[in-house]
């Protein structure tokens, strides 16, 4: 084979150099050279095989059995704690050697990066001098009189600002300026005007002199005193300073200072007169180099020839012909070029006067327009106008202010944003542009990445202000170290996606803000060293360069204020569409099969399709053995890739064509696809009977006639996506598009079909279906097909087959063929039990077979079909035996008499008659591995992050779970056995014999009760003792109305009769069975408890109707804890309907406040002690029905929650039980919520995990007890029994019931983590800064199936219930609306009917669909 390749031998190849290729290849592919631990259960399995042969042939070559047996055992072995141990150390070793590498490698790097930097900027300023040297820096006219500086010397100008310690940059800068200046003043002999000399070099730099050089022009002259001085004539009408020329000399008796004019700002000093020029230092006369403007519009055009006889600072004579002279020469320069100094003073005049209107608001003069046009034409040159089928482009953003036009960032097609605002979501930039970019994808760093042409990948590079978990408040460089190996993961990521499609380019919006400025500075260079992409830098300071630009590399600056850069994208960009050309072939109208797709659009569609072209679009590198390898993993329950019916017979060597496939294609080809019709097929069929396989053969068998793809399962993509990617099928194809969904809820499929109808393409869409319930073709009309999962006896000998070459035993083999026989003898059997029989517990689809069938929901009760395979499972598994079907005649509700053909549909689809048993009736679960994973997913439905084990028993979870089942089984045993003999005593019972039976019964009445009272205290609180409490109820209420036949209650009569001890029991019995009621009812829920409890507690109701309670126990002395309860408990009774012991809004207001009285009494007796004698279950009682009857609209008085807080605290000091606990932190948390208390968050976070442990003190933990409402106080608190979630409607919603006044509250949180697991979601509620709560939601229970990774970040709106569970559940959740505020175009959000909500800019915001307006909102 040769070394050195990347496919592993074939196997005929068995040397021990093939062996050990295979070995390299594996470790390569598995631990070697990846980027991610992570492998297909597929690969992991064909590794194992390959690597079982090769120990094979080394033991046999090796003469030892250990290669094979050590295998074996790491492939089934889990690891002992020691070994983990051992394990962690080595790698806790390896972490320590590989951080102390880590720091020499930085070390060394970092010094030879410092080298590199050094010589790079040698080589920068070597290359800098020479192009300096050749580049001309000035334009000059025809005369040779500058007229402009070159793009060179500007560069060198701002150069000089950003490199002051540049001295080679500084020389040439200053010789520059230098120029400048002589070139301004001219040839001749005369002076310039301070102020007329700064307005020209103004117009040359375009800027003032101080913003270009840093320094005053009377500074600078003063700095370059070997070149220029100042010379002032103290007679001179205007008074202003002059320049003089070198030929002055010294005049005799003048002072050897130079007075200078003082400037503050461009104005004089504010003093008297004399004092407005001050002395500088003396002036050297001999150097004096400055010329006259070549116009000669210099010295001034006040002075005379007087002035200058006049001037006292030229007093000889020669000095005064000399200044004359001078004089003359440029008047007569003045006479010949007026026109000349006319426009030049007039040009001066605009210039000046410009200035002066400037420098009212700015000291500088922006650049025009056109010159902003011309900067921002070459930019989207460079940028080749944001078209994305070559490139694609990046934002990197700060802090942003919103101006106008900002919306126009939408129309250039962003992969990705990296955004450093952690507010951008409220009231920054992802604000405004959510609700112009169709899809965003928002994520943190935290997250994992995923990047799409599909959408925008917005990341939040400093966390989501939303989600505080994911808020950094730090530095730059904490930041950097906190994130670092997300942000290289996130774009190593990137760097994968962006090679693979295009090349990027990355836009950067100069922040202002400083802090911004910095961790941009730290992102940046790790962002060029992975991707290595072309950063465009856009900023709109407008005075200078920012200096800490400089420190980066950028392919183009883009100097413009950013609301100019805004409108041009407004008025000039628009979304464009890449050109494509075809590469991959589609049956198309024309026939000739170019659908023009080429390789970047294949690319794209396969991200969400599998499209079936007429040729293989893939590399194929698969050998025949390969190929064998998917066949088998399919039969042992897989899924069979497309490939194989490229490369395979057209995927016929594994699959079997099944009867129906025929019926299917031609409806489809005869009745949609000849008429180009459009329509929904829907295809059921029962788990395991291969509903998937027949849709892809269908797709297989149509692929040639029209173009037929298949949506993957799990997409990021939007439905919108999807319906454009059809679309564009469509539209290359001009036929119907036969599109395969697997699994889909039937409203997306209607909602996908809907929308690709509205896009007027023709659509064909093949919806396969799982049916728990069993279907027949008469009763399914045209367009819909059942698939059986029995087997018809061509398909059988199909699939015997098919599996006999799998067989690795004779046996496997008879027991295929058995099967194929029993089917030729109509007996049905089916399709799984092919793959049971070859593979045994290597069959993988016994898994998805199980779970179809059971179709468990977290955190609900079990249904009576599930009990029933569980009972079943449980007796075969541990006793290999079967059962009469009349056991379950009590889950039914039948009456004896059941066969197999009355069992549910799903049952008899996993069980078999039993033929070893001398009756008729009995069943059994097909196979032994069937019912191992019927318990080990009934036992496991609530453990969250299971783990299948790789053995053939029971996980530890589901063994921890096995008691209680086994112990629910017994009792429906009981039920079932011990129903007649309780009829049959009570209906035997004789009135002659009544005398002698009655003390027998109440002997045993009593050991009965006491035993249930020790059971009580023996039993953990909550849901263990009411099993105790209700034994009792229903045996003292049995026994009373045993009695009551045959007594009629009539007590006074009997009180002093021989039948006393009857009476006395029947008083007991009266004040006892209620006190047992209200504990029962204290300790679990009305609805938890069992059905047949609300006969007896009816019943105990009409046996003792009118009797009063207090009159039976009173006994004389004052008023006692007791008295009291049996006061509360009347008055329920008085008023009770449906449930005895429930306080609801029918009770009368005073009635409600003299029960509250009664049990603040109660609590009052109980804080002095003064009541010894109360059990735990009194007190749990009193608490539940102080705080239920609190809570009720009759109740007037308003109760704080801070007060019932205390209270309840009080309760939990005195009981201690699951219920207590429970209430106290819902109390807490509802404040936290309420008041924004980081406190009381503190303290419900330390409660919540101690609260999930007493889940098993709870028949339904699951269930919401306590709702959150909009009302004040304690009555924010919605009772459990005031709000229920709708039964049987697959969705988690509530349903208002008992008063229409009570509402809940809506709030608004974020979906949080990846959301890929369909049963356990979790939405993020901010409650205070850096405080949220987790509130868990199950994603396939919305009515938007909110489940993918796509929803990650979602914003939602949510009813909140409190669970003993999860603390917080979450029901009626769906995504918020969100409406555009009309004055900043931000987008505001709205929960359920909210009528107006208020943006962050201040304006209210009115939603015109709003209904109602009692509905809060709490974000």
């Amino acid at each position: 084979m040769g070394w050195g390749g990347d496919r592993i031998p074939s196997r005929e190849c068995t040397t021990l150099g093939d062996d050990m290729e295979r070995f390299r290849i594996i470790r390569n592919r598995v631990c070697g050279h990846i980027n991610s631990t992570e492998i297909e259960d597929n690969d992991l399995e064909k590794y194992f095989d390959i690597s079982f042969d090769v120990c094979q042939r080394l033991d046999g070559m090796f003469g030892t059995k250990e290669y094979v047996k050590e295998l074996e055992t790491i492939r089934d072995c889990r690891m002992e704690e020691d070994l983990l141990v051992h394990l962690t150390e080595k790698v806790k070793e390896d972490i320590e050697m590989n951080k102390e590498i880590r720091r020499f490698l930085k070390e060394e790097t970092a010094k030879m990066n410092e080298s590199i930097d050094k010589l790079r900027l040698e080589m920068k300023l070597m290359n800098e001098k020479q192009a300096s040297n050749l580049e001309p820096l000035f334009s000059r006219n025809d005369k040779g009189i500058i007229t402009s500086l070159t793009k060179h010397a500007l560069i060198l100008l701002k150069r000089k600002q950003t490199e002051p310690k540049n001295r080679d940059l500084c020389e040439r800068s200053t010789q520059l300026v230098n120029e400048v200046i002589i070139d301004i003043c001219g040839n001749s002999r005369s002076g310039i005007y301070l102020d007329e000399l700064e307005t020209q070099i103004e117009c040359l730099f375009g800027y003032s002199f101080e913003d270009t050089v840093g320094l005053k022009l009377l500074e600078y002259l003063a700095q370059n005193k070997d070149n220029f001085t100042t010379y002032k004539i103290p007679e001179s009408k205007n008074e202003e300073a002059i320049l003089v020329t070198k030929t002055f000399q010294n005049p005799e008796g003048a002072d050897k200072q130079t007075w200078v004019e003082d400037e503050v700002g461009g104005d004089l000093v504010d003093n008297e007169k004399d004092d407005k020029f001050r002395r500088r230092g003396p002036i050297d006369y001999q150097n004096i180099q400055i010329n006259p403007l070549p116009n000669k519009s210099l010295v001034s055009s006040n002075l005379t020839k007087q002035d200058i006889h006049n001037n006292s600072l030229i007093k000889n004579e020669e000095q005064s012909v000399e200044a004359l002279k001078v004089f003359n020469e440029i008047e007569e320069d003045n006479i010949k070029d007026s026109t000349t100094i006319q426009q030049h003073a007039h040009q001066e005049n605009e210039i000046v006067s410009q200035k002066g209107e400037n420098q009212k608001n700015s000291k500088t003069m922006l650049p025009s327009t056109n010159l902003f046009t011309e900067s921002i034409c070459e930019f989207m040159k460079k940028i080749h106008n944001f078209e994305r089928n070559s490139e694609s482009f990046a934002l990197v953003v700060g802090k942003t202010d919103i101006l106008p036009n900002i919306e126009s960032l939408s129309v250039i097609p962003w992969l990705c944003v990296f955004d450093f605002d952690m507010l951008s979501r409220n009231n920054g930039l992802m604000s405004v542009l959510e609700g112009h970019i169709n899809t965003i994808h928002p994520c943190t760093l935290k997250d994992r990445p995923r990047f799409s042409f599909s959408y925008t990948y917005w990341c939040q590079m400093r966390g989501n202000s939303q989600t505080p978990d994911s808020c950094m408040e730090c530095n730059a460089r904490s930041w950097l170290n906190r994130i670092k190996l997300d942000l290289d993961a996130h774009l190593k990521t990137l760097e994968q996606y962006v090679s693979n499609n295009t090349k990027l380019k990355v836009i950067l919006l100069w922040p202002e803000r400083a802090d911004d400025i910095k961790f941009i500075l730290h992102f940046l260079p790790m962002l060029d060293a992975v991707l290595l992409p072309d950063i465009f830098v856009v900023y709109s300071n407008m005075l200078r360069e920012p200096e800490s630009m400089s420190h980066l590399d950028f392919t183009f600056k883009l100097q413009v204020p950013f609301e100019f850069f805004y409108s041009y994208l407004s008025e000039n960009c628009h979304k464009t569409k890449p050109l494509k050309t075809s590469t991959y072939r589609l049956p198309t109208f024309d026939k000739c099969n170019d659908a023009c797709i080429d390789d970047y659009t294949a690319k794209h569609l396969l991200e969400d399709l599998n499209i079936l072209y007429l040729q293989c679009s893939l590399e194929s590198n698969y050998d025949v053995y390969d190929i064998k390898d998917e066949g088998a993993n399919f039969l042992r329950g897989g899924t069979l890739p497309w490939f194989v019916y490229y490369e395979c017979d057209e995927g016929g060597y594994f699959d079997v064509k099944r009867d129906q496939m025929k019926t299917i294609v031609r409806d489809i080809k005869d009745w949609l696809i000849s008429s180009s019709q459009s329509a929904i097929l829907e295809v059921y069929h029962s788990p395991g009977a291969g509903g998937t396989t027949l849709s892809q053969r269908i797709l297989w068998e149509l692929h040639e006639d029209i173009p037929c793809v298949q949506i993957k399962s799990n997409i990021q993509s939007t439905m919108g996506d999807i319906v454009q990617h059809i679309k564009l099928l469509f539209e290359k194809t001009q036929l119907p598009i036969l599109v395969l969904l697997d699994g889909r809820d039937d409203s997306e499929v209607k909602y996908l079909y809907n929308q690709i109808r509205l896009q007027s393409v023709s659509v064909i869409i093949l919806h396969v279906r799982r049916s728990r319930k069993e279907l027949t073709e008469t009763k399914l009309r045209r367009g819909k097909y059942w698939v059986k999962s029995q087997v018809s006896e061509r398909e059988a000998k199909q699939f015997c087959i098919r599996y006999q070459d799998f067989c690795d035993t004779e046996e496997k083999k008879k027991n295929l063929q058995s099967i194929t026989h029993d089917v030729s003898k109509d007996v049905l059997h089916q399709v799984y039990e092919f793959g049971l029989t070859t593979f045994a517990h290597e069959f993988k689809g016994v898994e998805t077979l199980v779970k179809g069938y059971l179709e468990l929901n977290p955190d609900s009760e079990l249904d009576s079909t599930q009990k029933m395979l569980g009972y079943l499972s449980l007796v075969y598994f541990f006793g290999q035996v079967s059962v009469p079907c009349e056991l379950f005649s009590n889950l039914l509700k039948r009456d004896d008499g059941i066969t197999f053909d009355d069992l549910p549909f799903e049952v008899r689809q996993l069980v078999v008659k039993s033929n070893h048993h001398q009756h008729q009736g009995y069943i059994r679960i097909c196979h032994q591995v069937v019912a191992k994973e019927i318990l080990e997913q009934l036992l496991t439905r609530n453990v969250l992050g299971h783990q299948k084990p790789i053995s053939q028993n029971l996980s530890h979870e589901a063994c921890r779970n096995l008691v209680d089942f086994g112990i629910e089984f017994i009792n429906e045993l009981k039920m079932k056995y011990n129903e007649k003999k309780v009829c049959r005593i009570t209906k035997d019972s004789k009135e002659a014999e009544f005398d002698r039976d009655v003390e027998i019964v109440l002997d045993y009445e009593q050991n009965a009760c006491s035993n249930f009272e020790k059971s009580r205290e023996r039993s953990f609180p909550g849901i263990g003792q009411s099993y105790g409490l209700i034994g009792e109820i229903m045996t003292r209420t049995v026994v009373c109305d045993y009695i009551n036949k045959h007594l009629d209650m009539c007590l006074p009569e009997y009180v002093n009769s021989p039948m006393s001890p009857v009476v006395a029991f029947v008083r007991e019995s009266m004040v006892h069975i209620c006190e047992l009621i209200t504990q029962c009812y204290s300790t679990v829920d009305r609805d938890e408890l069992p059905s047949g409890i609300s006969h007896y507690v009816n019943r105990y109701k009409e046996l003792f109707k009118g009797h009063n309670i207090t009159q039976l126990c009173s006994i004389e002395g004052p008023v006692d804890c007791t008295q009291r309860r049996h006061f509360v408990t009347q008055i329920k009774f008085r008023y009770s309907k449906t449930d005895i012991l429930s306080l609801n809004n029918e009770t009368p207001s005073a009635d409600i406040e003299e029960i509250v009285h009664n049990l603040e009494e109660n609590f009052k007796h109980l804080e002095k002690k003064e009541n010894k004698k109360c059990t735990t279950g009194l007190i749990e009682s009193d608490f539940k029905d102080w705080i239920d009857a609190i809570r009720l609209n009759q109740y007037e008085k308003e109760n704080r929650l801070e007060t019932v807080l205390q209270k309840l605290n009080r309760w939990h000091e005195h009981v201690h039980t699951p219920i207590s606990k429970f209430y106290v932190f819902i109390s807490c948390a509802s404040l936290s919520i309420l008041n924004n208390d980081r406190n009381y968050f503190i303290q419900a976070k330390d409660m919540l995990e101690e609260v999930k442990t007493y889940k098993s003190h709870f028949l339904k933990p699951y269930k919401p007890r306590e709702w959150f409402g909009v009302s004040a106080g304690v009555k924010c608190l919605i009772p459990g029994l005031f709000l229920k979630p709708k039964l049987d409607s697959g969705i988690d919603e509530v349903d208002i019931i008992y008063d229409s006044n009570i509402k809940p509250r809506f709030f608004k949180g974020t979906i949080s983590g990846n959301n890929k697991r369909p049963q356990m979601g979790t939405i993020s509620l901010n409650v205070c800064k850096d405080s949220q709560f987790d509130v868990v939601f199950v994603p396939t229970r919305t009515k938007e199936k909110l489940m993918g990774s796509i929803y990650q970040n979602t914003r939602v709106e949510f009813i909140l219930g409190f669970t003993v569970t999860h603390g917080f559940m979450a029901y009626n959740v769906k995504r918020l609306t969100t409406l555009q505020c009309e004055r900043c175009k931000r987008n505001v959000e709205f929960v359920t009917n909210q009528c107006t909500a208020e943006c962050t800019c201040g304006i209210s915001v009115k939603n015109p669909k709003a209904k109602e307006k009692y509905h809060l909102a709490f974000s």
